[in-house]
């Protein structure tokens, strides 16, 4: 069972080994990586999912970023109706969810042309939130980038 493994983590210092998890990605493409955990500093759930999370929705902002542009990804934290939601927002490619929405979390579904994409990542990343009793939503812009929103 899930949440016997769950115990209760700062978000920053998660935060801070999946960057250190990335370091090389970041700094090879040039991202920058803002965020803020004060309205939520913490959230309750098993350590390595709550990672893997966080670290396949940030490496997904770097990997799909707009060659055009600087990458700029935003990590927030607030509290919705008790829970604790996680934010993930770029400035990337974005999705076209008109087209792609209802695949988004299709295990090896992929919907850039590139060669890394292996389809995985969000699909480990719902089962992950799902197997938490949470849920993801992502609201995305062709051109303009994606907001994943994580809540558990």
């Amino acid at each position: 069972e899930v949440n016997r493994m769950s115990e209760t983590l700062s978000l920053q210092s998660i935060y801070d080994k999946v960057i250190q998890n990335l370091s090389v990605d970041i700094r090879k493409a040039g991202a920058e990586i803002i965020h803020d955990f004060s309205e939520a500093p913490e959230v309750t759930s098993p350590k390595s999912y709550i990672e893997s999370i966080l670290q396949n929705l940030i490496s997904n902002a770097i990997k799909y970023r707009d060659p055009s542009r600087k990458p700029v990804v935003r990590v927030r934290s607030h509290k919705q109706q008790g829970r604790t939601c996680i934010v993930v927002a770029d400035n990337g490619l974005g999705i076209d969810m008109e087209k792609h929405g209802s695949d988004l979390f299709g295990l090896y579904k992929t919907f850039h042309n590139n060669r890394n994409s292996k389809g995985v990542g969000l699909y480990i990343t719902r089962a992950q939130v799902v197997s938490l009793g949470g849920r993801i939503e992502v609201s995305s812009t062709p051109g303009q980038g994606s907001t994943f929103t994580v809540c558990l």
